[in-house]
């Protein structure tokens, strides 16, 4: 772009750069202003001006000549058309802001759509030039095969040539391999003097790799205009005997390059491994067969797709770089940043306009509701001054709906005030129920943990595994706005630290608030034996945790499975403790009886059939 690296998103204030009103906004700020990047272009910078202007405003309403808002105890006070209009202002600019960032994201998506087309078309270009090239060496090679060389019948090869050729603008050389004269030449009639070659270069690198080169540009000795040829060796007896070519003129491939009809400000260019230019899509008689600038020279070594760059112009572009596969040569492919630009004007120019008409129709609309509201409105505030003192309140109505809102509203304040109070007792008491259903659930735990027998410290570790688990389920609890909690996420909150070697399947299941910490518990006491004793305490061993819901209504039941697969074989426990008594009766029973645990072989698996009234009612 325009801008070098230290100016971009940047703009000096002064006339030229953001506006007067970009200057007034940030005449107390250091010399230079960020601005937004969508402000880089013109019109995106007429609507940046657009929204300094409006923040001036605002300071001069509110502000006035100080630095800060009036404080709390300020006696000034703003008129309804005044806060209208502020509030109409302030409603506009997220607009603007999100406008302006859809401006960046358009800015964005416009690059990217014309660097990807800017490179297909080099690499559709690059596919055009090599089967051209490819074809013609078909010629060639059918050419090649003529007995008349090997019979040295040059004159009947010079008119075989010519026919095959037929009405083309194009050349058959046939050059003797060690002396490089040429002998025949269908640019000039049999017989003519004849030079030896005008691209030795190419003829050393066909002798040297026996194989079809195709040669860099360079000025035909005959027609003396800019060439390039199709060589190819003809061999006999495993020695090169001649060199037979196609002389192909710029203009040839300047044809190539017009049939891809693009934007006339696009630019096509065709060099070869030198950076001389083959040919052009524009200007193309005044740049064929000179030399690209060194810039754009090193341009053509990049490995990326695409990149920035400037036109022979100077004017700055997109470009894409892609190679010919059956010669050294490469199409370069550059368009306008302008041609990007300009459905991104357009947008800009449809914003700002809608900008400045929501913004007189702001003023319009706050001019009109602030005359009529401020009439009842303040007969409304002096019958609402009687609110909350046991008084009747005796409002007026309005002769508009917004303002008998109002009237209403404060009509049943004090109806509302004696339904808070009422609700704030509510909330006490279920707040104080859930404390004791907590701290019996906690007492519960210690004294079973406790009578199990323990080291104390062993005890004191199990004790705080429980309590956290049970913290797990109250969080899932109160994440929701209801008693209840996902049995999902009660599942997966206890087993995270095993994740990789958990499979956790089920459908979605609300869990009521007593069995939720219920599950939670039973979850960790199973994860934890697992941990110390069962599938998790190896490295291949692994968990499988499902449940169903099978029936309808009343009868409905929640199946659980926990199974444990590819661990150590687990005995039956010796004695059984808080953890066993847990497992086995903490949850109600169902149709298949109480929950059943198996010390298989094959792994540890425990089963619940548990009805599901029992388990989404509980409070």
């Amino acid at each position: 772009m325009s801008h070098n690296a230290n100016e971009q998103g940047r703009f000096r204030t002064d006339p030229h750069g953001v506006g007067l009103s970009a200057r007034m906004a940030v005449e107390s700020a250091p010399e230079y202003v960020s601005v937004p990047r969508f402000a880089q272009f013109p019109l995106g910078r007429g609507l940046y001006n657009g929204i300094l202007a409006l923040v001036l405003w605002f300071r001069s309403v509110f502000l006035g000549s100080g630095s800060a808002m009036p404080g709390r105890g300020a006696s000034r006070a703003w008129s309804l058309l005044t806060l209208l209009l502020v509030y109409g202002v302030l409603a506009i600019l997220p607009m603007l802001a999100a406008g302006g960032y859809l401006l960046f994201r358009l800015a964005q998506a416009e690059r990217a759509q014309l660097e990807e087309r800017v490179h297909q078309i080099a690499e559709a270009v690059a596919g055009d030039v090599d089967r051209e090239l490819q074809r013609r060496l078909t010629v060639l090679q059918t050419l090649g095969t003529s007995p008349r060389i090997a019979q040295k019948d040059f004159l009947g090869f010079h008119a075989q040539a010519k026919a095959a050729l037929a009405a083309e603008d194009l050349g058959i050389l046939l050059h003797d391999a060690v002396t490089r004269q040429q002998l025949v030449n269908t640019f000039v009639d049999y017989g003519a003097p004849l030079p030896t070659t005008g691209d030795p270069e190419t003829f050393d690198r066909v002798l040297a790799a026996k194989q079809a080169e195709v040669s860099d540009v360079f000025v035909s000795l005959v027609t003396k205009a800019p060439a390039v040829d199709i060589a190819l060796p003809l061999t006999r007896n495993g020695r090169v005997r001649y060199l037979l070519k196609l002389a192909l003129s710029p203009e040839h491939f300047r044809q190539i390059l017009a049939g891809q009809r693009l934007d006339p400000q696009w630019t096509l260019t065709i060099v070869d491994r030198r950076g001389t230019i083959i040919a052009r899509s524009r200007d193309h008689q005044q740049f064929a067969g000179k030399p690209l600038p060194p810039t754009q020279v090193i341009e053509l070594g990049t490995p990326q797709k695409t990149f920035p760059s400037t036109n022979l112009e100077g004017q700055p572009v997109i470009a894409a770089i892609a190679a010919v596969p059956s010669a050294s040569w490469q199409v370069r492919v550059s368009a306008p940043f302008d041609v990007a630009q300009a459905p991104l004007n357009r947008s800009t120019l449809l914003l700002t306009s809608a900008a400045l008409f929501a913004g007189l129709l702001t003023m319009l609309l706050g001019i009109f509701f602030a005359s009529n509201i401020s009439r009842p409105l303040r007969s409304i505030a002096g019958a609402a001054q009687t609110l909350g003192r046991g008084h009747d309140l005796l409002l007026p109505r309005a002769s508009y709906k917004e303002a008998n809102l109002v009237s209403d509203a404060l009509q049943t304040a004090a109806a509302e005030l004696c339904k808070l109070r009422d609700r704030e007792r509510l909330v006490v008491g279920e707040s104080s129920h859930r404390v004791k259903n907590i701290l019996a659930v906690v007492q519960s735990l210690v004294q079973q943990t406790l009578r199990d027998g323990r080291p104390i410290e062993g005890a004191r570790t199990t004790l705080l595994h429980r309590l956290a688990a049970l913290g797990r389920a109250q969080d899932a609890l109160t994440s929701a706005d209801h008693d209840a909690a996902p049995l999902g996420q009660i599942v997966s909150s206890e087993l995270a630290p095993y994740v990789g070697r958990v499979s956790i399947e089920g459908p979605a299941v609300m869990i009521a608030g007593t069995f939720a910490q219920t599950f939670a518990l039973l979850v960790h006491e199973l994860a934890t034996n697992a941990a110390k004793y069962g599938s998790l305490s190896n490295a291949a061993g692994r968990v499988t945790v499902d449940w169903s819901v099978e029936g309808e209504g009343d009868v409905a039941e929640l199946r659980f499975r926990w199974q444990e697969r590819d661990g150590p074989v687990i005995p039956p426990p010796a004695r059984k403790g808080f953890g066993s008594a847990l497992l086995g009766t903490a949850l109600p029973a169902g149709s298949r009886g109480a929950p059943r645990l198996s010390f298989d072989p094959q792994g540890l698996t425990y089963e619940a059939d548990i009805p599901m009234v029992a388990i989404t009612s509980a409070s």
